[in-house]
């Protein structure tokens, strides 16, 4: 059973999800079998952010994942998802 934590940045906030190793694969192989955990990230924004202020999300969000996790960076993968500030 997965668990969420509330992880608060700022004035921004995060929710995360942690998967038992026996059920999150990466390339096809179970973690808990002998594969590499490559975690992955979304993150919605207000699409009135400059492309900058997206890039420092992304390189944020990574270094948090990075940091807590104690992984390599340069396995991280994840996205921010501009959405309409009206919704």
């Amino acid at each position: 059973m997965s668990r969420e934590h509330a992880l608060v940045v700022g004035a921004s906030g995060a929710f995360v999800s942690a998967t038992p190793p026996h059920l999150w694969a990466t390339a096809g192989r179970l973690i808990s079998e002998g594969g590499v955990p490559v975690p992955y990230f979304t993150r919605l924004a207000l699409a009135a952010r400059s492309q900058e202020q997206l890039e420092t999300l992304m390189e944020g969000i990574t270094a948090l994942i990075v940091r807590h996790q104690d992984c390599n960076r340069s396995l991280v993968r994840g996205m921010v998802i501009p959405i309409d500030p009206a919704h």
